[in-house]
């Protein structure tokens, strides 16, 4: 898959690289954090953790330098990590010591940086969804094609991060569309990623929503144990993230609706 193209693979490519790579030196700015809200501009976004994870941002120094080198690496602003705090803690030190490390069950928020001065109709959004529908479509339309995608997409995590991950996804019925709403749309990808000779295989279940004038992304990231627990990882990756996205929709006065037939 071609993530490095497109918003919604931007946003998959820096989920699947978050905490990959030694932390940069110390960001001129501090982070922008706040336990309940972000703002987009000038569009004011409620944030709201998924069932079983709490906020882990603010809690890691490296995490969170890690977290701020993204606006230059991949040009996209993290609004808010949730994860289990401890496996999130051992994570993060394992990797600043160059250690090999299992990715862990991740959710994060997040905007393109070029969002704050985006602003989409009800007419732009539909015609995004159609853009990222076409996109993701050509991405797992062959095994060829995944093959060809997902070198590029390592090569430019291997450019960004200075480390070769040895990033991959595979086509099959994980790896798709599962979803889509008014103001929705929902892909899922089943990737395998090492760091520093941890090999990992994960579902990460991504969503567009689209919040007052924004595009904002939701994904969730899934470790998948081995072949035997493939099905129950993807059920889980698919269905919580969905309530998810259909929580902070609500929470921001906006919930989803299903698709108008005429569109």
């Amino acid at each position: 898959m071609t993530i490095a193209l497109g918003a919604m693979g931007g946003i998959i490519l820096a989920t699947l690289a978050f905490g990959a790579v030694k932390s940069p030196k110390e960001p001129e700015k501090p982070l922008e954090i706040s336990p309940t809200a972000a703002l987009v501009g000038a569009a004011k976004v409620e944030l709201l953790a998924p069932t079983g994870l709490i906020r882990v941002d603010g809690q890691d120094p490296k995490g969170d330098e890690f977290i701020e080198s993204l606006k230059e690496r991949f040009k996209l602003r993290v609004l808010a990590v949730y994860a289990d705090p401890n496996e999130y803690r051992d994570f993060v030190a394992g990797l600043s010591k160059g250690q090999g490390s299992l990715i862990p069950r991740l959710a994060l928020i997040s905007v393109p940086t070029r969002m704050d001065k985006k602003s989409y109709d009800p007419k732009a959004v539909i015609k995004e969804k159609k853009r990222y529908r076409e996109w993701f479509s050509l991405a797992i339309n062959t095994r060829p094609l995944a093959w060809l995608f997902g070198r590029k997409a390592n090569s430019k995590l291997k450019d960004k991060l200075g480390l070769n991950v040895g990033f991959e996804y595979q086509t099959g019925q994980e790896t798709g569309r599962f979803d889509e709403k008014d103001r929705s749309l929902s892909f899922s990808v089943l990737a395998t990623m090492s760091l520093y000779g941890a090999k990992s295989d994960f579902i990460v279940a991504a969503s567009t929503l689209n919040l007052a004038d924004k595009l904002i992304f939701l994904s969730w990231v899934e470790p998948v144990a081995s072949v035997a627990t493939l099905p129950q990882a993807l059920a889980k990756a698919r269905s919580v993230s969905l309530a998810w996205l259909g929580e902070v929709a609500t929470k921001n006065g906006q919930p989803l609706k299903p698709i108008d037939d005429e569109e």
